[in-house]
């Protein structure tokens, strides 16, 4: 299984005796069998026939509408997975303070500690200053973030650490794409534009999964409700932003798989994103990586792909939710 993602502008996609297919000014561009196709990302001013949707939601595959930039325009969602008693379950829990709370620091502790470990690996074999100042402050700054007694005092924690760390990971880049901020809405410089890409579509890849597991992904219990914003999947992916998503930018820039002049200034509100090869290059070292197993799930006894890895976490969070123990929740740990 696979998820299709759509770059090229123009392009029709229909349906055609069960084979999914895009054409292109009547060259046909691809063809892949409708079951073998998980979900749909579309990035690109494109057409849809209406059976091709239809035959999509009736099989509970979504799609996926981004901007060229990555910004998120909307989604076809199917109507499979839904669980209203399981919502019902997650409404109340939202309301308990301490069940937040301590979903909350696992989740952050979690997220520094990953961090963390992923600075360590690049010190042992590219030594760099940065990285030996952030890495003990980051250990402090998880210590703290465990024993914060309040969601404000949390989130100074985070802030701070996220300091920390994008300054260490921007200074072992090379030039032109170091970077000493991390900066959004839009994204100022290269590096930033593709973790930007990249913590998008890994936040639309947890969405599935919530949908999946009959959870609500508009109602989160770390990040504040914002009309439009699914919090709950921003929760979820704190802890697989470094593993993920920073150590795949790490890669290409440091594989040299990405072209500077790749990235293109947006016009309004400004900023850089990436386009043109270097997209696609970037959506196939995601898919692959979406599909590479790993053992960072301690409570799995065999190894998984981190898609399947999503649909194990999400499910750990319905558990704990169900049950009413925020400890039953476990997020993805790196070793």
């Amino acid at each position: 299984m696979t998820t299709l993602y759509v770059t090229e502008h123009g392009v029709t996609l229909s349906l055609k005796q069960e084979q999914l297919t895009l054409v292109k000014e009547g060259f046909m561009l691809r063809s892949l069998p409708i079951e073998k196709v998980d979900s749909v990302t579309v990035l690109s001013s494109s057409h849809m026939e209406p059976a091709l949707s239809f035959a999509l939601l009736e099989r509970g595959i979504p799609v996926t509408f981004l901007s060229p930039s990555g910004k998120y325009i909307g989604r076809l969602d199917p109507v499979q997975g839904q669980n209203v008693d399981r919502q019902i379950a997650q409404f109340r829990a939202v309301d308990d303070p301490i069940f937040c709370l301590k979903l909350a620091r696992r989740t952050v502790a979690a997220k520094i500690r990953n961090g963390r470990t992923l600075l360590m690996r690049y010190q042992r074999d590219r030594p760099h200053e940065a990285l030996a100042i952030a890495i003990p402050r980051l250990q402090t700054a998880e210590r703290e973030a465990a024993e914060a007694i309040d969601l404000e005092m949390l989130r100074g924690h985070e802030g701070h650490a996220s300091k920390e760390y994008f300054r260490a990971l921007g200074a072992l880049l090379p030039p032109p794409f170091n970077f000493t901020l991390r900066s959004r809405r839009p994204p100022m410089d290269r590096a930033n534009a593709c973790l930007s890409l990249g913590y998008t579509l890994l936040l639309y890849a947890f969405y599935t999964a919530v949908r999946d597991r009959g959870l609500h992904p508009y109602l989160g219990f770390y990040h504040a409700p914002r009309h439009g914003h699914p919090a709950l999947c921003s929760d979820l992916i704190e802890d697989w932003r470094a593993p993920f998503i920073d150590a795949l930018v790490v890669s290409l820039v440091g594989h040299r798989e990405l072209d500077p002049d790749q990235f293109t200034e947006a016009p309004e509100p400004g900023g850089i994103y990436l386009g043109g090869e270097g997209l696609k290059v970037f959506l196939n070292r995601f898919e692959q990586r979406m599909r590479t197993s790993n053992r960072y799930l301690t409570y799995v006894d065999h190894a998984v792909t981190y898609r399947e890895s999503m649909s194990f976490q999400v499910g750990s969070l319905a558990r704990a939710i169900e049950l009413k123990d925020a400890d039953l929740y476990r997020p993805l740990e790196v070793r």
